[in-house]
């Protein structure tokens, strides 16, 4: 006769929240990389940008030197305030990946702490079956145990009554 575990389904649903988990970290795990990767492209975007303010006010002051035309430097001016716009709108948007990466990683430290809640009532819930399955297996045997003791007691009365 054999027992079936009783929390058997329980086990088999925690054992499937602890895989959801961890396919759960594993995804937050690639956002938190991607928004890393996308934070340090912006501000590799924000250094170029700055590079070309700097190389275009260097030519403004070289045009400035050798005596260009006031059209020509309002153009190198207009250019220059372009640039320190498109720097303030990625200087914004790098702020704003700072923070999504933020977010991204405490999605990540919440699908951790989700994981191993899950891993710890696996856990529990292996240790009962486990349990469980010593306290079937001893009652089994005390229950054969007895059961060979009437056997060996019914073979000694039917001997010593044939022996009589």
């Amino acid at each position: 006769m054999t027992q079936k575990y009783r929390l058997a389904s329980v086990l088999e649903m925690r054992r499937k929240l602890e895989r959801e988990a961890a396919r759960t970290v594993a995804a937050r795990r690639i956002q938190v990389l991607e928004a890393e990767a996308e934070l340090v492209r912006r501000a590799e975007a924000i250094a170029a940008c700055i590079a070309r303010i700097t190389v275009t006010r260097e030519q403004m002051f070289e045009q400035a030197r050798g005596g260009a035309e006031a059209y020509r430097l309002v153009e190198f001016r207009t250019h220059l305030s372009d640039l320190k716009r498109i720097e303030g709108e990625l200087v914004v948007a790098h702020q704003q990946q700072q923070v999504a990466l933020t977010r991204a990683e405490t999605d990540l430290d919440k699908a951790i702490a989700a994981l191993n809640e899950a891993r710890k009532q696996s856990k529990i819930l292996e240790k009962h079956r486990e349990s469980w399955k010593a306290r079937v297996d001893h009652e089994r045997q005390q229950q054969e145990q007895k059961i060979n003791e009437e056997i060996s007691v019914v073979l000694y009365e039917r001997r010593r009554r044939h022996a009589s």
